[in-house]
């Protein structure tokens, strides 16, 4: 399995369309990722660069919450 790098370019892209009012897990808002995402960039593709390369993952980075969303029942008529 060949893993594609993470560029700089994403993350600040990926940190600049989260919603506002949201937080994660650990409880940092999406407010202040948002705001921060060009300083953050260029450290979190490297480690997350480096993960990949070394094959070592944070416990913090498997962790995910998986929350359905369910469509609006569709009118048979």
């Amino acid at each position: 399995m060949a893993l594609i790098p993470i560029t700089e370019a994403e993350i600040i892209c990926i940190f600049a369309s989260f919603n506002k009012s949201l937080s994660g897990y650990d409880g940092v808002s999406n407010r202040i990722l948002k705001s921060c995402g060009k300083f953050l960039g260029k450290p979190l593709a490297y480690i997350f660069n480096k993960s990949s390369i070394v094959l070592k993952f944070l416990d913090h980075l498997k962790y995910f919450v998986v929350n359905p969303l369910f469509e609006k029942e569709k009118s048979l008529h």
